[in-house]
């Protein structure tokens, strides 16, 4: 940790590769990232842009702000290993729940030459739970085989921290009697829920977020704000079914109205719209498209109740729920996961009961395989209670005063235990107990000495079997024609856009100059003379070597 006490934390972004999806996952996720970024307890955030285009770095260093501690790397090419930001780490953080990439990194990290002496902790963020079997190398295989005892995985709700001990626990049990396995101690499993920006989601006047939206300004609003998707997310027929009901309700008195936000171009939309129709509903739905996230806490502030019913087995959490309560209005949620974390029924809101049976052996089947639908299957297995959303939905519409209470209680909530201050504050809590727990493994005072970093297998070692021979320092190269060409300048480098820009035009200059300067020369010969001139590494002049031969600017040739 620096002298200060505050943490030196190195993570990744990828998520907003495209910044048009409006993703719940990605919100909490930049919310966390902007909220470490502005932290006194942090003293470095080091970032690993993935895929880094222009647009991607200045959104980017927009959640930063600009009292912003971020140092933003981009991860676009081999010679990252060499940034001075890897040196004085103390923990690792993969907040987007890639397991197999926080693995490699932390491994890559703890061997860089610019790398502390000590083991870094990982943590990694969970995004739902994988379902169905678990092939040997799995997310499973890996959280329990890859991660150690000072490592932790943060579950977003207790809910899924309950699924994910299951499935580890199974796995646990089936090496054990299948194959007398006996796996190491589990990582830790911490609870730390997803927070949002309190200062743009919060309670403004009703009448003026609709004024501002272009919505009418009287009758009943109710909102659905967030990705329709029949697998992953939300099903919107029930709420549909309900609002019909609602309509014709001899009870009712003044106008209901739905509006449903989603993201634009969203294909269910239109599946969306031919049931309104199917329903005779149509005239009461508003559907809003690719609303801007600045303007949602006002989509929120215009609406009487926001709905939030996703009963899916890949919610794990659900932040629409705690953007409304944000924003002081009442959730009506249904009683699955997450949402009983976050809504607290008959305070903040209403949980509408679900209901699951135990499903076909052969949704485990459909799953498994390539492109399986199993979760779509399982999705349409879970219902929530038509009626029981009926009875609270119209209860909080019938009771203003009611709802008005709830909404009070709701922001109270959200102010106590969402705000991105109070999860990046969990966060380094925990940061902090693994740090400690890992240097005194390291230094013998813990319970006992941290074995060494296993080796990692190289991805060329685990394929050696592939190619019919591989480049030797003794192999002899040599230009081709298209290669002298390239290097009197008569021909230009043409580099089709591959993931991670494996070609630097530095790295082809040297080497080309190299091979121009001795004709005819050993692999050996070229790497020592690029090296020796300190432009490159020798693992970079054997890539781009690689490269030449395989765009045919370079040959092998025989040996004499």
């Amino acid at each position: 940790m620096a002298s200060d006490g505050g943490l030196s934390v190195a993570t990744f972004y990828h998520r907003a590769a495209n910044l048009a999806v409006q993703s719940g996952f990605r919100f909490a996720c930049e919310s966390l990232l902007g909220g470490m970024a502005r932290a006194e307890s942090i003293a470095r955030l080091c970032v690993f842009a993935v895929d880094p285009s222009e647009a991607k770095l200045g959104h980017l260093r927009a959640l930063g702000g600009p009292a912003s501690r971020l140092d933003i790397v981009p991860f676009d090419r081999p010679s990252v290993g060499d940034h001075p930001g890897l040196a004085g780490l103390d923990v690792v953080h993969e907040m987007e729940a890639n397991v197999a990439r926080a693995l490699a990194a932390r491994r890559w990290m703890e061997a860089a030459p610019t790398a502390a002496p000590h083991r870094l902790p990982l943590t990694l963020g969970t995004h739902g739970n994988p379902v169905g079997a678990r092939p040997l190398f799995s997310y499973y295989l890996q959280l329990r085989l890859g991660l150690r005892p000072d490592d932790a995985i943060i579950c977003a709700s207790a809910s899924s921290r309950a699924a994910l001990q299951r499935h580890l626990d199974e796995l646990a049990a089936s090496l054990a009697a299948n194959h007398g396995a006996r796996l190491p101690p589990p990582p830790r499993l911490a609870l730390i829920p997803y927070g949002c920006d309190l200062e743009l989601f919060r309670p403004s006047p009703r009448a003026e977020a609709r004024r501002k939206l272009g919505l009418r300004p009287d009758g009943d609003l109710v909102l659905w704000h967030g990705r329709i998707d029949l697998e992953n997310k939300q099903d919107p027929s029930p709420l549909l079914v309900v609002l019909r009901r609602l309509l014709a309700s001899p009870e009712r008195s003044r106008p209901l109205r739905l509006v449903v936000s989603s993201t634009a171009g969203n294909p269910y939309l239109a599946l969306l719209r031919e049931r309104t129709q199917h329903l005779g509903i149509a005239h009461a739905v508003d559907i809003v498209e690719g609303l801007a996230r600045a303007d949602v806490p006002l989509l929120y502030a215009a609406s009487d109740v926001a709905v939030c019913l996703s009963d899916t087995i890949i919610e794990n959490f659900g932040l629409t729920a705690i953007e409304a309560m944000a924003c002081g209005v009442p959730v009506v949620a249904a009683d699955w996961a997450g949402f009983r974390d976050t809504v607290r029924d008959g305070e903040t809101g209403f949980l509408a009961a679900t209901t699951w049976s135990e499903h076909e052996p052969f949704l485990d089947l459909f799953e498994a395989m390539e492109g399986g639908s199993g979760a779509a299957l399982a999705a349409q297995s879970i219902a929530t209670d038509c009626d029981a959303l009926e009875r609270v939905l119209g209860t909080l519409l019938q009771q203003p005063e009611l709802a008005q209470r709830f909404g009070d209680a709701g922001r109270r909530r959200a102010v106590a235990e969402h705000g991105t201050s109070t999860m990046v504050a969990r966060h380094v809590d925990l940061w902090r107990e693994l740090v400690a727990a890992t240097r005194a493994a390291a230094t013998g005072d813990g319970q006992q000495p941290a074995p060494p970093p296993a080796p990692a297998l190289r991805m060329t070692e685990g394929f050696a079997a592939y190619p019919s021979s591989w480049l030797a320092d003794t192999d002899l190269l040599a230009l081709t024609s298209d290669g002298l060409a390239l290097a009197r300048g008569t021909d230009v480098v043409c580099v089709a856009a591959v993931r991670g820009q494996p070609v630097e035009d530095q790295a082809v200059a040297a080497v080309m100059a190299a091979l121009v300067a001795l004709p005819q020369a050993s692999v050996g010969e070229v790497v020592a003379r690029v090296c020796g001139q300190r432009a490159h590494t020798p693992g970079q002049t054997r890539r781009h070597l690689m490269w030449l031969l395989k765009q045919g600017y370079a040959r092998r040739l025989p040996q004499p």
